[in-house]
Formats: C-alpha cells, structure tokens, sequence
C-alpha cells in the first residue's frame, strides 16, 4: 500500500506516521508539509490513501521561504484537483480544527464532512478529529486502513 501523509505540523506529521508504520508496516509512507508539494506528490505518484491535512500553508516553510499564505480549504483544494484528473487515490482528513474558514466562508467540522462526502464520494472517505492526548483518532485511523486494503484487493 502507497500511503501520503501531507500535513504541515510537524509534531502531528510524526505521531501519525509513527502510527501507520506501525498499522501498516508493508506500506510505503511519503510525506508532504504544504499544499503544492502534497499536490504535486499525489498527482505524480497516485498513492491508495492520503491522509491529508484541510488548513495548511501553500508552500514547504524552510528559512528562505515562509510558505506563502495560509490557505484554510487546502484540504478540499486538493480533493478537487484529484478528482478533476480522476485519480484513484482514497482520502481521509485529519484535522485539529473543529471550525475552518473567516466570515462567511466559515463552516464547522461536521458541516465539512457533508460537503466533502457529496462533493468528492469516490475519494472522500472520512473526517478524524486528531487530539493528541487521546486514541480515538488512532483508532478511526486504522479502521480507514482497513476499509482502503478492501477497496485494494477488491
């Protein structure tokens, strides 16, 4: 199994591919920390799940480069793109927000979930709360792994 890992948050990157090396030890894990370098890496190599992060930066942050904006819907940007060239890949977000956008374009975790599920259905297939104290997320994390190994061997 190919599996994407693109979040920013370098403390939540870890704890979660911690966790899928050690639920799915057979998979092979690429990580991505920003919004153009995730894309790029899900277009080119169309891995089975991405595990990917809704709010993060457009570009890698190093010293030279800061990363560019904050965009809030990077999450659902990059569904959008994976389903306009109709790749394959399964998503899955993980998210510590609860709430993302500004003003009018604000939306709560759950009214994401439905829009994800009726927008994108053939890759979206879960929101996780990620909490760091707790193992709920870990948990829905590895029932999302094995849902996506079905999917694979049909």
């Amino acid at each position: 199994m190919r599996i994407l890992v693109i979040e920013d948050d370098h403390n939540k990157a870890k704890k979660i591919c911690d966790f899928l090396r050690e639920a799915a030890s057979d998979a092979n894990i690429n990580e991505r920390r920003a919004y153009q370098s995730g894309l790029k890496e899900a277009i080119t190599t169309v891995p089975d799940l991405i595990v990917l992060d809704m709010t993060m930066p457009t570009y890698e942050i190093s010293l030279a480069e800061k990363g560019g904006r904050i965009r809030p819907y990077a999450g659902r940007e990059i569904l959008s793109a994976i389903k306009r060239r109709k790749l394959k890949s399964k998503i899955v977000i993980v998210t510590q927000f609860e709430s993302f956008g500004e003003g009018a374009d604000v939306m709560t975790l759950e009214q994401l979930k439905t829009k994800l599920q009726s927008e994108f259905p053939d890759n979206y297939l879960t929101t996780i709360f990620y909490q760091p104290s707790e193992s709920s997320w870990r948990d829905h994390l590895e029932q999302t792994l094995n849902n996506v190994r079905l999917i694979i061997e049909g």
